[in-house]
């Protein structure tokens, strides 16, 4: 509501991608965030949560009365959220956070329901791994529009994605910056702006600014809030549960409000649900949402040997098995006459290095421009030295469908995680591992283009001579068409004009020639009449004098027809001339088409900024050892 007025506020949910909370302990940054959460959560929006204090478990209690001011009543959310956290500090906590990292981004981000990560109760190098490693699981699944679009409310953001370089402060600038297109969204809360990663706090589209104190963090918000002069006071001043509003949300039109009633339970650090409801109820919401699982339920528990401690920015996945031991029993009964058994059998994880690296190249001379990717598969074990990036198998796997890849090993009695030769553990090692794949491939690919020196262009990347002609030849096919079209259309028009006038000569002399023919017959009627007549006669001198006149018209007449025929004959000759040309001009224009000039060949070696990683997954290949 407007600060000083009886306006109600509303800001349209399609213009929340980015927001940025901001406010000093004790001036409702956190209890607006709350209203957000709640308001997302009447539109079914998918939220995950990020606490690090355990103060969001109030969302599952209602709020003890309504609020007639802002029309509000008090609502429980509890069938509706699930709650990760280590069940020694949060004992209303739904599943143990340890099965976090089995649980895929697709059972996380699920229509109408929020997911609280609560970090209450564990130390800081834990809490900035499992935020690293969920942050990265989601965003891999949001690029790969594998989960709906959903907000990502990250609490206390500047111990996740502060000035200094962590695992999770790489992540969360990735989401930060790739997340929006693919429909993650982000929500970062902070008391100390000057404290945030400069990009993540750049790219934040919306301010909710409540009251600060510290000159710089004041400074920090009027600048990327893009307030104005004399801002700056009015943020000092703000009330508890005022706020400006400013950003996308609001077209860069600041408002200072006042953020409605929550509808649920407004509680501190260490809120424990169950001084308010039942541990039925919270037990409830867990059943419900294990039935949403895609895994149907957290995974039951085996004898599994501890897995090797990797960075989370390298996501794990596990391969399917695709047979039993009853298969292997039944396979091997058939062959021999014997009875098999097995002894001390257990399934073997061992690593394998997948990583997809991303060619980009643009250059000005040449002037080319392409793209291509490149994919390894490395097994991790018996390395001897430096990582083998030329390997494309491990352990007999080349290639795998996607749609095969689970977070969770397959179920058997006995699990053991073979680990790798290398050390994966540390962002160093992450970092060493994309720095020496990108400078490999900088050394290993180069690429061979064709250019022709008659149309000026480059073939495209990988794409060999014969192959880059077609495409010459089909692109020239248009423009060749279009040129012969003109040439018969022009010569068509001279020729059309032409026959025109051939066909009014031919007209014409066939009318004069009618003419001639009835003129002779008139004449020899007449001849015939001045036989028997006296020359001296008036008869016969007015016959002799008509027939020299009827003979003056003929003798005209002939030359007439003699001229049209002479004009015909040029007219016709024209027209051939004229087709001729056309022919000739058309088969220059074969000619032209059919010959693609000169080729030359141009090697395009690869530099640091011409290639990426797109990523790097440690990929987990089952293999059963034991005894028959």
């Amino acid at each position: 509501m407007l600060r000083n007025y009886n306006v109600r506020v509303y800001i349209p949910v399609d213009r929340l991608n980015r927001i940025f909370v901001v406010g000093k302990p004790g001036s409702g940054k956190s209890y607006t965030a709350g209203v957000l959460i709640e308001e997302l959560l009447k539109k079914n929006i998918p939220i995950i949560i990020i606490d690090v204090h355990g103060e969001y478990s109030s969302l599952k209690v209602a709020a003890k009365s309504g609020c007639m001011e802002f029309g509000v009543n008090p609502v429980s959310y509890v069938d509706r959220i699930i709650e990760f956290g280590d069940k020694k500090f949060n004992a209303a906590a739904n599943i143990d956070i340890s099965y976090l990292g089995e649980v895929s981004a697709e059972d996380l981000v699920l229509t109408g329901k929020c997911v609280i990560i609560n970090l209450r109760g564990l130390d800081s190098d834990d809490q900035v791994s499992i935020v690293a490693s969920v942050v990265n699981k989601l965003l891999d699944a949001a690029i790969a529009r594998r989960i709906p679009p959903f907000y990502l409310v990250l609490d206390e953001a500047h111990r996740f994605v502060g000035r200094e370089k962590s695992e999770s402060q790489i992540v969360l600038r990735r989401f930060s910056q790739e997340g929006r297109k693919f429909g993650a969204n982000l929500i970062v809360i902070s008391q100390r702006p000057q404290l945030l990663d400069t990009t993540v706090r750049s790219l934040s589209g919306t301010w909710i600014i409540h009251r600060l104190s510290d000159p710089n963090d004041i400074s920090i918000a009027v600048e990327s809030g893009g307030l104005g002069r004399g801002w700056e006071d009015s943020i000092v001043w703000l009330g508890i549960g005022e706020c400006i509003v400013t950003g996308e949300a609001v077209d860069r039109v600041p408002y200072i409000v006042r953020v409605r009633c929550r509808e649920t339970i407004h509680g501190g650090a260490g809120f424990n649900p169950l001084d308010y409801i039942s541990e039925d109820s919270l037990r409830s919401a867990e059943v419900k949402w294990r039935g949403l699982m895609k895994l149907g339920a957290i995974p039951k528990a085996v004898e599994v040997a501890a897995k090797p401690k990797v960075s989370p920015l390298i996501n794990q996945y596990h391969l399917p098995v695709k047979f039993d031991l009853k298969f292997v029993s039944s396979n091997l009964s058939s062959r021999f006459p014997f009875k098999f058994d097995f002894n001390g059998i257990a399934l073997n994880y061992y690593p394998a290095l997948d990583i997809k690296g991303i060619v980009n190249v643009k250059r000005s001379k040449p002037n080319v421009e392409f793209s291509d990717e490149y994919r390894v598969l490395i097994p991790l074990s018996n390395v001897s030295g430096e990582l083998d990036y030329n390997s494309s198998r491990a352990y007999d796997v080349e290639s795998f469908d996607e749609g095969e890849l689970s977070v969770s090993p397959s179920n058997f009695d006995k699990i053991n995680y073979r680990n790798p030769d290398i050390d994966l553990s540390s962002l160093n090692s992450y970092e060493k591992v994309i720095k020496d794949f990108k400078k490999f491939l900088s050394l290993k690919l180069s690429y061979k283009l064709h250019y022709s020196t008659k149309f000026k262009v480059y073939s495209k990347c990988n794409e060999g001579l014969e192959e880059f002609k077609g495409r010459l030849r089909e692109a020239g096919k248009e423009l060749f068409d279009s040129k012969c079209r003109k040439v018969v259309e022009k010569y068509e028009a001279k020729i059309s004009k032409h026959n025109a006038i051939i066909k009014s000569l031919r007209d014409d002399i066939k009318v004069k020639v009618q003419s001639a023919k009835r003129l002779i017959s008139t004449i020899n009627d007449l001849k015939s009449k001045l036989r028997g007549l006296d020359p001296s006669s008036r008869e016969y001198i007015s016959i002799s004098s008509k027939i020299q006149s009827l003979e003056d018209r003929l003798s005209k007449l002939n030359k007439m027809v003699s001229e049209s025929n002479s004009e015909l004959e040029y007219r016709e000759k024209v027209v051939e001339d004229l087709k001729r040309e056309m022919n000739d001009e058309l088969r220059r224009l074969k000619s032209e088409f059919e010959d693609l000039g000169e080729f030359k060949t141009v090697v395009i070696n690869l530099g640091g900024k011409d290639v990426d990683v797109e990523y790097v997954r440690l990929i987990w290949i089952p293999i059963f050892d034991g005894a028959v």
